[in-house]
């Protein structure tokens, strides 16, 4: 899947990701997830499992491609980002993502513990932390909570912008 969504012409503002994937704007249908990691086989699978839990996905391979996404249009219910990355890492995007959204709930994930994590001042209302290796089913779990949360915290569908 290539991250990069090219604006469809129809005035409903979908999204058209490569390989054909339509991305549309939700009417309590399922949640857009954008998944940002600079490893293809980690983002590739990640993808797979959120897809076949009924997610609408959209990847990016570093910060700056989802930024990309975001400017074309892409309006993510929540998004999973690696934080070690090349170039703008994941809380410094997520920094960028909630000047636009927010509310945006984002589930963060690291091959470091949450203890180091957290010593270096990883403390972002609305986040979570999952620490890798993890099972698909602990994915689907975090983004669960989160997206419950951002619910009943009013961070729904037209509630992400302030």
């Amino acid at each position: 899947m290539n991250a990069i969504p090219t604006p469809d012409p129809t005035p409903n503002r979908s999204l058209r990701l490569a390989g054909g994937v339509l991305m549309t704007p939700r009417a309590d249908g399922p949640r857009r997830i954008l998944v940002v990691d600079d490893e293809t086989s980690v983002r590739e699978r990640r993808a797979k499992v959120l897809a076949k839990a009924g997610y609408q996905v959209a990847t990016a391979a570093n910060a700056n491609e989802a930024l990309r996404a975001i400017e074309a249009g892409l309006e993510p219910d929540l998004v999973v980002s690696d934080i070690i990355m090349p170039g703008m890492n994941g809380v410094e995007l997520a920094g960028q993502l909630r000047e636009r959204f927010p509310r945006l709930p984002i589930l963060f994930v690291s091959g470091f513990v949450a203890e180091n994590v957290d010593q270096r001042g990883f403390d972002i209302p609305g986040a979570d932390f999952l620490p890798k290796p993890f099972r698909g089913r602990d994915l689907l779990a975090a983004l669960t909570k989160l997206l419950d949360a951002g619910t009943r915290a009013g961070a729904g569908e037209g509630a992400k912008n302030a």
